[in-house]
C-alpha cells in the first residue's frame, strides 16, 4: 500500500523529498517511483509545456498551508501548480493564487506567474513577494489585487505593449490601482513609447487621496527613453490626475518620462495636492503642462514642483495656478531646481488666475523665448501679492517681461545675456513677509526695466509705496545718451533729487529730460522735443530703507 505523504513527519518528509527537476521520466515510464510512494499519487503528471511527465513533489510549506497541487509537474510558488488555466485570460485563477499565496505565507516559494493570460475576477490579496516571468494579468470589473509585496510593478505584466501605438491605458490604470493596493509601490516603465487614450487616477481612484503612486521611467541620453504618448482627450481633460486630501505630504515622484499631447492636453493635474515631484520629465507638445488647482472644498496645494524639467516651446502653458471651488492657497508649488523653460513668441511660462494666492513658490528656471514673452502673467486680483524665490537665468531673442499684472515678488537673483528684457510688474527683493492682515512686506527692493520713450512725459515705472529708492536712468537712441541717478522719497507727490549726471551726449540736440514724482510715487521723465519713437530708457531702483513696522524675522 503506498504511503500517504499527509501522514508524514514533516523532518521525515524533508528527508524524502527529491529536487526538482530530478525527478522526470519520459513518457511511458512505470509509474511507481519515490514520488508515487510518498505522494500516494496513483499516476505521474504531464507537463504539457515541454512533454515530459515528472513531479514536483510537495513541500513543506504546502503541509501547514493546507494546500493540495492539482499539477505538480508545476514547481513549487507556480500559481499553475495550484489550479489549472484551463481557458488562459478567462478561467478566474484566484483560487490557485491564494494557494501559491499560503504557502509562501509558510516561508515557502513566492507566488510565480508564468508568461501567460492570467484573468482574476475575485478580489484577491497575495501578502507575499512574487515573480513576474512576463505574464498578463487582466482583473475584472471593480476587481482589486492587493499584498504584492515587490518594490515595484511594470504596466507590461497587466498587459501594455509599449508599441506607440496600441492603447495601454487599461493596462496603466490596472498596474497603479494595484500599486495603490499595495501599499502605493512605483510603477516602472520600460525604455518604450506607451499610448494611453484615458486619464490615469494616480492615486488609484477618482477619490480624494493624500497618497499617490509613484512613476519611473527609464533615463535617456538627452530626454528619458520612456515616451508618453496620448491624443483626443479632450478640452480641459488631464492625462495624469491627482486628487488630494489637502494637508498631507505625500513625497512621491513622477521622473524620467517624456509627455507629448495635443492642442487640446494637459499633462498633468495635481488637484489640492501636496508634496508631488517631477523629475528629469520633459513636457512636450500640449495646451498645459503642469495645472495646479484647488477644486474641492476646503482644498490647497502644498509642494508641488518641478526639478531637471524640460518644458518644450510646443508645451503652451507649462505652469498654471487656478481656483474652481477650494481655498486660494498654493503653498511652495511651483518650478523647482533647474528647469528649463523654452517659450514661443507671445508665450507666457507661468499663469495665475483670479483668487490665487502663491506664496513661497520655487522659481529656478532657464529660460529661452523665440520672441517676445512673458515669464509670469499674474491676474490674482485681490489676494497678497505672490511671491517666488529662487534663480533666474534667461537667454532671449525677443522682449521678456518678468511679469505682468498684479505684483509678483522674486526673492532671488536673476541674470539675463543681454539688456532684452524688463521687469514688469516683477519686484525683485532680498527677503519677503507675509503679514498676519494679508499684506507682504518686501525687504531690499530692487527693479529693472526697459521701456520706450516718447514726446513728452513718459511714466518710467511702477510706485514702490512708502519707500526711499536709489534710481539710475539711462535714455538713449541714435546720438543721444543720457544717464541720471537719482534718490526718490515715497509716494505722495515729492520730487526726484539728481545726485549726479554720468552720461549727456545730445548729439541727436533733444537736450535732458525733466524729472518729477507723481501722485503715485512713480518718476515721470518729460522731454518735448523728443521724438514719437527711437529712444529707449533703462531704469533700474534699489530700495534705501526696507520701512518694515515693528519687526522682520524677529530683528527690531
Amino acid at each position: 500500500m503506498p504511503i500517504d505523504a499527509n501522514t508524514l513527519i514533516p523532518s521525515l518528509w524533508a528527508t524524502l523529498q527529491q529536487p526538482a527537476p530530478t525527478n522526470t521520466w519520459p513518457l511511458g515510464s512505470p509509474t511507481l517511483t519515490w514520488s508515487n510512494i510518498y505522494l500516494g499519487n496513483g499516476s505521474p503528471a504531464l507537463d504539457p509545456t515541454s512533454g515530459i511527465i515528472g513531479y514536483y513533489p510537495r513541500t513543506p510549506a504546502e503541509f501547514p498551508a493546507g494546500v493540495t497541487p492539482v499539477n505538480f509537474a508545476y514547481g513549487a510558488g507556480l500559481v499553475d501548480r495550484y489550479q489549472s488555466n484551463s481557458i488562459p485570460g478567462t478561467t478566474d485563477m484566484h483560487a490557485g493564487i491564494v494557494a501559491a499565496a499560503a504557502q509562501a505565507a509558510q516561508g515557502g516559494a513566492p507566488v510565480t506567474f508564468l508568461a501567460e493570460k492570467y484573468f482574476i475576477n475575485t478580489n484577491t490579496t497575495i501578502n507575499a513577494p512574487c515573480v513576474f516571468n512576463n505574464p498578463v494579468i487582466t482583473l475584472g470589473a471593480g476587481i482589486s489585487l492587493s499584498g504584492i509585496q515587490n518594490p515595484y510593478l511594470q504596466t507590461e505584466w497587466f498587459g501594455a505593449k509599449g508599441d506607440g501605438t496600441t492603447d495601454d491605458g487599461a493596462a496603466f490604470q490596472a498596474v497603479i490601482t494595484t500599486c495603490a493596493n499595495c501599499g502605493y509601490i512605483p510603477v516602472q516603465l520600460l525604455a518604450k513609447t506607451y499610448k494611453v487614450l484615458r486619464t490615469l487616477n494616480m492615486s488609484g481612484s477618482t477619490a480624494q487621496n493624500s497618497n499617490t503612486v509613484p512613476m519611473y521611467g527609464t533615463p535617456g541620453t538627452n530626454q528619458s527613453s520612456t515616451k508618453l504618448i496620448t491624443s483626443g482627450l479632450g478640452v480641459g481633460v488631464p492625462l495624469l490626475k491627482w486628487r488630494g486630501g489637502s494637508g498631507a505630504i505625500s513625497m512621491a515622484q513622477v521622473r524620467d518620462i517624456w509627455f507629448v499631447g495635443d492642442s487640446n492636453t494637459i499633462i498633468a493635474n495635481s488637484s489640492g495636492f501636496g508634496g508631488l515631484k517631477f523629475v528629469r520629465c520633459t513636457f512636450d507638445t500640449s495646451a498645459q503642462g503642469l495645472l495646479l488647482s484647488n477644486d474641492d472644498a476646503g482644498s490647497f496645494t502644498e509642494f508641488t514642483s518641478t526639478e531637471d524639467c524640460l518644458f518644450t516651446a510646443t508645451c503652451v502653458k507649462p505652469l498654471h495656478y487656478t481656483v474652481t471651488g477650494g481655498l486660494s492657497s498654493f503653498n511652495g508649488s511651483g518650478l523647482g531646481s533647474r528647469t528649463l523653460c523654452n517659450l514661443a513668441s507671445g508665450g507666457t511660462l507661468i499663469t495665475i488666475d483670479s483668487g490665487c494666492f502663491v506664496y513661497q513658490a520655487p522659481l529656478d528656471i532657464q529660460c529661452w523665448n523665440a520672441g517676445p514673452a512673458t515669464l509670469i502673467a499674474n491676474s490674482s486680483g485681490t489676494t497678497p501679492g505672490c511671491t517666488f524665490l529662487g534663480r533666474i537665468t534667461v537667454e532671449q531673442t525677443g522682449l521678456l517681461t518678468l511679469a505682468s499684472g498684479n505684483s509678483v515678488y522674486f526673492c532671488g537673483t536673476m541674470a539675463s545675456n543681454n539688456e532684452n528684457w524688463t521687469a514688469g510688474t516683477l519686484i525683485q527683493t532680498a527677503a519677503t513677509q507675509l503679514n498676519s492682515n494679508g499684506s507682504v512686506t518686501p525687504l531690499g527692493m530692487r527693479r529693472g526695466y526697459k521701456l520706450a520713450v516718447a514726446t513728452g512725459a513718459n511714466i518710467l515705472a511702477v510706485a514702490i509705496p512708502t519707500s526711499t529708492r536709489f534710481m539710475n536712468v539711462l535714455i538713449t537712441g541714435a546720438g543721444y545718451t543720457f544717464e541720471y541717478v537719482f534718490v526718490v522719497g515715497g509716494g505722495g507727490g515729492t520730487t526726484a533729487t539728481q545726485l549726479a549726471a554720468l552720461q549727456a551726449n545730445n548729439g541727436a540736440g533733444y537736450g535732458g529730460a525733466t524729472f518729477t514724482v507723481n501722485g503715485s510715487g512713480q518718476l515721470v521723465a518729460t522731454n518735448a522735443a523728443f521724438p514719437a519713437s527711437g529712444l529707449t530708457a533703462y531704469y533700474s531702483e534699489v530700495q534705501l530703507n526696507a520701512n518694515v513696522s515693528n519687526s522682520f524675522f524677529g530683528l527690531i
